[in-house]
């Protein structure tokens, strides 16, 4: 199995933990080891998920190795672990897109290496993409995206209803890269989108 440079492991409980010290019976019980080495940390996402994250990102061609420990561990009072078995997985080459809303340009490094630099349009004032570091969440040929999904009346001045294509997910509220040919002639130069990132068709196949 492949997974993404900065893809969590996952790891879902049958029952909810909410006591520190149970949490921490089971963060020292689920072990995760990679060669290379890579440091990351658990985090609980609720009761029952946790996520194991890289602190930056999995070496790129890593071997990763997931096991648990928990068998017959007392997590609780009346709480006890159960058996499950090993996983692991491997990462390929190191990808990574940097964009630029300033320059509007998005660069892409592969093992460190630039292989291309892309013209790109941003968000537009009112609408600014989001600055930090994402881990791509989804690749989907076409999405239908609508204003209404983030809180843009139907009708309004800046409402739309399209179909999108080459889009990338970053986000779970809707941050996307994604080719926009309806802007082409500002990529590269002017911010003009509504927060995702926008480029050419061939550009964003």
């Amino acid at each position: 199995m492949w997974l993404r440079p900065g893809q969590p492991v996952t790891a879902e409980l049958d029952a909810p933990i909410r006591d520190l010290p149970a949490r921490r019976t089971v963060e020292d019980a689920l072990k995760v080891e990679s060669t290379p080495p890579a440091e990351g940390a658990w985090h609980w996402v609720d009761d029952r998920t946790l996520h194991y994250r890289p602190r930056l990102y999995w070496p790129a061609r890593a071997t990763v190795r997931v096991r648990s420990e928990l068998g017959d561990v007392r997590i609780a009072h009346g709480l006890y672990g159960g058996v499950a078995g090993a996983w692991g997985f491997a990462t390929g080459d190191r990808v990574e897109s940097v964009i630029d809303a300033a320059s509007h340009v998005m660069t892409v490094l592969r093992n460190g290496q630039v292989i291309r630099n892309l013209p790109v349009t941003t968000g537009r004032p009112g609408f600014p993409t989001r600055n930090g570091i994402k881990v791509v969440l989804a690749r989907e040929r076409v999405v239908r995206m609508r204003s209404t999904s983030i809180g843009i009346p139907a009708g309004s001045p800046d409402s739309f209803d399209q179909l999108v294509r080459h889009a990338v997910r970053l986000t779970r509220s809707g941050e996307y890269v994604h080719a926009a040919p309806w802007s082409e002639g500002s990529q590269g130069h002017a911010n003009v989108s509504h927060g995702c990132v926008g480029m050419s068709t061939g550009n964003a196949a």
